[in-house]
């Protein structure tokens, strides 16, 4: 269940027992899709950084190409680690 991944810029990060449980309690609709989240991570449509120093969203267009999957990870710690992730229904801001 648990996964790893690297980002375009080549740090490391976790999908680990933190972001699992996480997800289970708040996500649930994400919590066992850890191959679609680190391929987000891994090759996004679009990057943008957070309010949060050392993070930074990944940006995937769902199937329908209106809706985005966003995965957050903090790069804080070493190796980086998915906070979390969920579908919006706009675009990222930034993305033209």
């Amino acid at each position: 269940m648990f996964g790893w991944g690297f980002d375009p810029d080549g740090r490391r990060f976790l999908f680990d027992a933190g972001t699992a449980h996480h997800l289970a309690l708040s996500r649930p609709e994400m919590a066992n899709r850890v191959a679609l989240l680190v391929g987000v991570v891994s090759n996004p449509d679009h990057r943008t950084l957070d309010r949060i120093g050392g993070r930074e969203h990944f940006y995937r267009r769902d199937l329908d190409g209106r809706r985005w999957l966003r995965v957050v990870v903090d790069f804080n710690d070493r190796p980086g680690w998915i906070v979390t992730a969920f579908v919006q229904d706009h675009p990222p801001r930034g993305y033209r």
